[in-house]
């Protein structure tokens, strides 16, 4: 019943995120974006932290590609890596896509490596191609983040997975064949050889 505006400002100075993450599950989806539209980046990130995505789904699926990215900014920021797993299955694929623009390698790494459900890597590939996903890939090794590269793989289907290895240069499949083999991870232990 009361406008917009008003809602966006009592969630921010009377509420807080804790409560406006409850309350985003509780009202309707569409007016639940309109009153998001109406709050800062970081203080969306605060309530993305207090919020189960499995209780607003819809409300998380219809918010703009736009404002999605510049959470996810946010976040990867504070270094949120499980907050952003969490939010994978229920943003829309422009959004993700728009998210993982402004997210660096080593912080898209991360994220994968925290998701609670692998399934969804084969999408979360698809969206970012083969070439995005080979650059996560050389973000771990480079960050010492090797077996997050290795468990990432290793989770994506074999034809997603032979098309990610394609883009690494003769030595990077050699040294990623030579990390899965002391790792044990059987599906990559061929990669390089």
């Amino acid at each position: 019943m009361l406008p917009t505006g008003l809602l966006a400002t009592l969630g921010e100075r009377a509420f807080g995120p804790l409560l406006c993450a409850r309350f985003a599950a509780l009202i309707e989806p569409a007016r639940a974006v309109e009153v998001a539209a109406r709050l800062p980046a970081p203080f969306l990130a605060d309530v993305a932290m207090e919020l189960d995505p499995r209780r607003a789904s819809d409300v998380i699926g219809s918010m703009p590609a736009a404002q999605v990215a510049g959470v996810a900014r946010e976040l990867g920021e504070r270094h949120e890596h499980v907050t952003l797993g969490l939010f994978v299955g229920h943003v829309s694929a422009q959004a993700l896509l728009e998210a993982a623009a402004v997210l660096d390698d080593e912080t898209l790494l991360s994220v994968a490596f925290v998701l609670e459900n692998k399934d969804g890597l084969d999408e979360l590939a698809d969206v970012l191609g083969p070439a995005r996903v080979a650059g996560l890939v050389r973000a771990g090794e480079q960050s010492e983040l090797w077996s997050e590269g290795l468990d990432l793989l290793a989770a994506l289907s074999a034809d997603r997975r032979e098309a990610i290895v394609a883009e690494l240069s003769d030595r990077e499949r050699a040294r990623l064949g030579e990390r899965a083999r002391e790792a044990g991870v059987s599906e990559l232990a061929s990669v390089g050889s």
